[in-house]
């Protein structure tokens, strides 16, 4: 079979001054401890922030912090100068084409930089020169004890993203903390729609792999050299095709067979969701997972049925059928068991269609701390949602749970912000199905989730942008506060 890392590669120049041509090889070293492999990558890391930040009180930013308008997958959560308080990152925060707020728009116009937000008062804002991030991962990089962050930048969906290659892109960038506060270092290659962390060759250092990189569209692993140096080296190159556009658009590292290797999840246009098996000699072998009319989103890996087997949870954006227009037209989440590198058939948990709503991220919590991994999407950090979004089912939306019963069954639970949604609104469309704030709150509660945000939200720019227009009124829902959701049954 041949190995995935041996590609006919040609050299590729990135920003007119960078060669990325070298593949991936790696050095033969031995396996790792798989749980130590796990506990660094950024998948992992980032569960376990927001975990906690959705079960403590003042721990998350209150509804007066957050925009209307705000790009939720490209946000991330980070511990900066390694003090214990997790901040909330959103590295890029509107759409220009679609927005109707002039201010927003033309921010987004020239790029945007990363919006922070924090309960600390006298929180000392990094400087990050981020035009318009893609996605923020955190890792140790330079060994301090300390989070980094690596953000791949995003381009070129439309104009005006014409990046300073003028192929739609911007570098690819870290930021490594020091003594005397972060330092901004930008990487060869420009563009990069989703990130992850891990340490990929098994050295005892954090990398970081971005997909997809420059006008190949190329998979790239940048190796740490343990003091925040990288080496860049090409995974995969893409046959360019300016109508098709194919790409890999996201990539997430687990050790899926624990096996003391990481391995790639990968899922785009060029693969059907597909794992790369890692191995002391590359990443030789791949298994694709039954995905079609879908893109992988987020992922977490748990026993979520209580048969001590881990499961794959996906969580997707889907096409109203394959070979779709595109990805955005509705959301589910689906469950894949494995053992070993056998697959099995994909479970719909849960599924919805419709036009331009979909979620970027979801957490796995052991919310009721009863043993049962339950899911969580916290749409602080949301998808898109377009048109009249008034009468949208996720407009509004701040939480919805679903509950696990300890065997893999799960009831859902959707909740809305009477922030975006006032009571008086709210009451006259709910029907029988009606809870006020207050009892949409204790429920949520009941649940194991803080209902406490830290208010005011300390909201931060890192250029010294002025603040952001306020919440548009089409995320006003008339919508219940609260509603059960149908979910298919283990």
């Amino acid at each position: 079979m041949n190995k995935l890392y041996i590609l006919p590669l040609f050299a590729l120049l990135i920003g007119c001054t960078t060669s990325l041509s070298k593949p991936y090889s790696v050095s033969g070293i031995g396996p790792k401890s798989s749980k130590v492999l796990i506990d660094r990558t950024n998948l992992k890391i980032r569960n376990d922030y927001m975990c906690r930040i959705l079960t403590s009180d003042y721990a998350w930013a209150g509804p007066q912090g957050l925009d209307g308008a705000m790009r939720g997958y490209l946000a991330g959560v980070v511990d900066f100068y390694g003090d214990g308080t997790i901040e909330e990152i959103s590295s890029y925060v509107d759409v220009a084409h679609k927005s109707v707020l002039p201010g927003n728009r033309t921010r987004s116009l020239t790029g945007a930089s990363p919006m922070i937000f924090s309960p600390e008062k006298n929180f000392i804002v990094p400087n990050i020169p981020t035009e318009v991030g893609g996605s923020v991962s955190q890792a140790d990089f330079n060994a301090d004890g300390i989070d980094d962050l690596a953000i791949a930048q995003f381009g070129p969906d439309y104009p005006p993203y014409n990046g300073t290659d003028k192929k739609g892109a911007y570098p690819n960038r870290v930021l490594l903390s020091s003594p005397g506060g972060y330092v901004s270092k930008d990487l060869p290659g420009n563009g990069g729609h989703r990130g992850a962390t891990g340490d990929i060759d098994n050295d005892g250092d954090v990398d970081f792999v971005a997909t997809p990189v420059g006008p190949k569209r190329q998979l790239v692993v940048y190796l740490n050299d343990g003091l925040g140096n990288f080496d860049p080296r090409v995974l995969y190159s893409v046959n360019w095709d300016d109508k098709a556009r194919p790409a890999i658009y996201n990539v997430f590292l687990w050790d899926f067979d624990e096996d003391g290797y990481l391995d790639l999840l990968l899922d785009g246009d060029v693969f059907q969701l597909s794992i790369w098996w890692g191995s002391q000699t590359g990443f030789n072998q791949k298994t694709q997972l039954d995905f079609k009319a879908a893109q992988a989103q987020d992922i977490q890996i748990g026993d979520f049925d209580g048969d001590s087997k881990k499961e794959i949870m996906v969580l997707a954006s889907l096409a109203l059928k394959e070979g779709g227009k595109h990805y955005y037209e509705g959301w589910g989440i689906y469950k894949f068991d494995f053992i070993s590198r056998q697959i099995s058939s994909k479970h719909t948990v849960y599924e919805q269609m419709g036009p331009h709503f979909w979620f970027p991220n979801f957490y796995a919590c052991d919310l009721k701390s009863n043993g049962h991994l339950d899911l969580v999407i916290a749409p602080a950090f949301r998808g898109e949602l377009y048109g009249d979004t008034t009468w949208n089912p996720l407009a509004g939306v701040q939480r919805i749970v679903f509950e696990n019963d300890g065997a893999g069954s799960f009831m859902g639970h959707l909740f809305r912000n009477p922030a975006w949604m006032p009571e008086r609104i709210s009451s006259k469309y709910c029907g029988n199905n009606c809870l006020s704030a207050e009892e949409s709150k204790m429920k949520l509660k009941s649940l194991g989730l803080s209902i406490n945000p830290y208010i005011p939200a300390q909201k931060y720019f890192t250029d010294g942008t002025p603040g952001f227009e306020r919440m548009e009124s089409r995320f006003i829902s008339k919508r219940p506060l609260y509603e059960q959701l149908k979910v298919n049954k283990n």
